[in-house]
């Protein structure tokens, strides 16, 4: 089975690794994490809860239930320069 970027991601921090909201994540990852409910909140359940299965799959046992996750806010973003 393919996983998506944010599958992994939030599969990660479920596996008990700390993630920092910081200028290294990307706005898209954000919305595309945005797209898959009618809320940020609601993306990032289905996201943690379909990462839960790959967890699942490979043997970790995670440290926080999906369904227990607090809502995440992150700042608006700041204008910044890719080059």
């Amino acid at each position: 089975m393919q996983y998506t970027n944010e599958e992994r991601l939030v599969a990660w921090g479920l596996a008990g690794r700390r993630l920092r909201a910081s200028s290294r994540l990307s706005w898209s990852l954000v919305n595309s994490i945005r797209s898959t409910g009618s809320s940020l909140e609601e993306g990032i359940q289905a996201v943690a809860s379909r990462a839960a299965v790959v967890l699942n799959e490979v043997g970790v046992v995670p440290l926080v239930d999906a369904h227990e996750l607090e809502p995440l806010s992150f700042p608006a973003p700041q204008s910044f320069d890719e080059r």
